[in-house]
């Protein structure tokens, strides 16, 4: 199986989330997985699982606290794999909540940005932000609005990238990447159906 992968994968794209979730042993797993294959987990999405909490009336300070926590346990595992860039779609957990103004959750969410991306850096590893679509997220959907919050962030470690199913699932025109040399570092690819890649 590995002899028929390797000549057509450069690296693979893994979930952080169950990176920070896993056992000691299951990491260990993880890390023999990679370490026969010969491949690199240099991407990953699925950063913020759908349970954690991002925002708060009450405790934003214990958020900032968790998030952190979780970064560094993160990240200090998953460069181990040779983890360069994070993606954050997370919907179920970046969503707004009922009670929250737009503005509110901006601001809340730019603050846990800025904690990923402080963290990231110090371990070598890019975050990004990822528009999604309607059907899936309730916030940041379209690329300018990815692009929006990354300049809100105003962090040098918060940076852009685009899938292209979510792209083209909202109707927008390839025109809107115009001008993003240096902050859209990453990208997906995937056809209509989304089951494959271009």
């Amino acid at each position: 199986y590995y002899e028929i992968l390797l000549p057509k994968v450069d690296y693979i794209e893994g979930n952080f989330s169950k990176i920070v979730r896993a056992t000691d042993e299951e990491f260990e797993e993880m890390k023999r997985i990679l370490d026969a294959t010969g491949l690199k987990m240099e991407a990953t999405n699925g950063f913020f699982h759908g349970d954690c909490v991002l925002y708060s009336k009450d405790d934003f300070e214990g958020v900032k606290k968790s998030v952190r926590e979780y970064c560094e346990l993160g990240f200090s595992r998953s460069v181990q794999l040779g983890h360069k860039v994070a993606v954050i779609g997370s919907s179920a957990a970046r969503n707004i909540r009922d009670g929250y103004t737009k503005e509110e959750a901006e601001e809340q969410f730019c603050e846990v940005l800025r904690i990923c991306g402080e963290v990231g850096a110090k371990y070598g590893v890019a975050v990004t932000v990822e528009p999604l679509n309607t059907k899936e997220t309730n916030f940041i959907i379209t690329f300018a609005d990815g692009m929006d919050i990354v300049k809100k962030t105003n962090h040098p470690n918060v940076l852009a990238m685009i899938d292209l199913y979510h792209h083209a699932q909202n109707g927008e025109e390839l025109s809107t990447l115009d001008g993003t040399e240096g902050i859209l570092v990453h990208a997906h690819l995937a056809r209509a159906d989304r089951q494959t890649p271009i």
